[in-house]
């Protein structure tokens, strides 16, 4: 809608996700995992349980699944603010 977008992220051992550009996200992980975010030339791993949430601000990335089992992720994206 307006204000959130929903997407659902699987990806296989070893699999990423070339450059894109989020707004304002929360990841959501829906299976233990372990990512690698690379922004700017640096990376950063997170070891996520299930439930677990991960917020991120507005940025430029790539992603990969750094683990050895396959990750599954909801990412919700704040879209800009609303007028009233």
């Amino acid at each position: 809608n307006d204000r959130v977008r929903i997407l659902d992220v699987a990806l296989k051992a070893g699999e990423s996700i070339p450059v894109h550009s989020h707004p304002d996200h929360v990841l959501i992980a829906v299976t233990d995992c372990k990512i690698a975010i690379t922004k700017e030339g640096k990376t950063q791993e997170a070891n996520l349980k299930a439930g677990q949430t991960l917020w991120i601000p507005a940025e430029t990335h790539s992603a990969k699944n750094v683990g050895t089992a396959p990750l599954r992720l909801v990412v919700v994206e704040i879209k800009g603010t609303v007028k009233k």
